[in-house]
């Protein structure tokens, strides 16, 4: 089975950071590329899209890139992400989308450190023809005027879509955490805070100034971007 990466971006996020998170994936793999982004970018083989920034462009977008991919498994990487070379280690087994839990999101201003379990769309693997599924059914969805962003959420298969089949998920941790940058442009909400969270999705929380196997963070977010790029 070979394994393959589709990188997706509505270009909001800094340069800055952008060419670290895309220098760091170059440095952790040799997998092939499909990038799909809303401005052209020299990131792999890419594809760009005429889209509003929104919930649906990042759906389109990873549609887009499964169609023009040629892997059997696909890794799902967003623009604000650095990904430790572990991550890509991982290969499932069976159809079901996998989440790699050992995730730490960073304060781009402060370089506070912060984790909690979560199942992210920028940190799943699975089979491409099991988010051929996927998609396909939650395309005809959203075509229809059915998708809501609050109640269908965005990581495939962890809410119950009428219209889309539920493959079925399960997790893994890579050995060193990735990185999910929390900038002034990511697109889900930046919350630091326990109570802004439900009970579920401040499991095992724990803050820090240290990112375990990357080092500290706090106060010295850029001189750590350049030292780790």
């Amino acid at each position: 089975m070979n394994a393959g990466i589709v990188y997706y971006t509505d270009n909001s996020c800094s340069e800055r950071i952008m060419y670290y998170c895309r220098k760091q994936i170059q440095r952790c793999t040799g997998m092939p590329i499909v990038s799909v982004s809303h401005i052209p970018i020299n990131f792999g083989y890419n594809i760009t899209v005429d889209l509003p920034r929104g919930a649906t462009s990042i759906f389109r977008q990873i549609y887009t890139g499964l169609q023009n991919i040629k892997a059997d498994i696909v890794f799902l990487c967003e623009h604000d992400v650095l990904y430790h070379p572990s991550h890509f280690d991982f290969m499932p087994d069976d159809e079901r989308f996998y989440y790699n839990q050992n995730r730490w999101q960073v304060c781009y201003r402060t370089g506070h450190a912060l984790y909690r379990k979560t199942c992210c769309t920028s940190l799943c693997v699975a089979y491409k023809a099991s988010y051929l599924k996927h998609f396909d059914a939650l395309m005809k969805v959203i075509e229809a005027g059915n998708y809501s962003r609050a109640k269908h959420g965005y990581a495939p298969s962890t809410h119950r879509i009428d219209g889309v089949p539920r493959i079925g998920i399960n997790y893994f941790n890579s050995e060193v955490p990735c990185i999910d940058i929390r900038h002034e442009n990511n697109f889900t909400p930046n919350r630091w805070k326990k109570e802004q969270y439900s009970t579920h999705s401040r499991r095992e929380w724990t803050e820090s100034d240290t990112v375990p196997g990357w080092g500290k963070t706090e106060g010295r977010f850029y001189e750590f971007l350049q030292e780790v790029a």
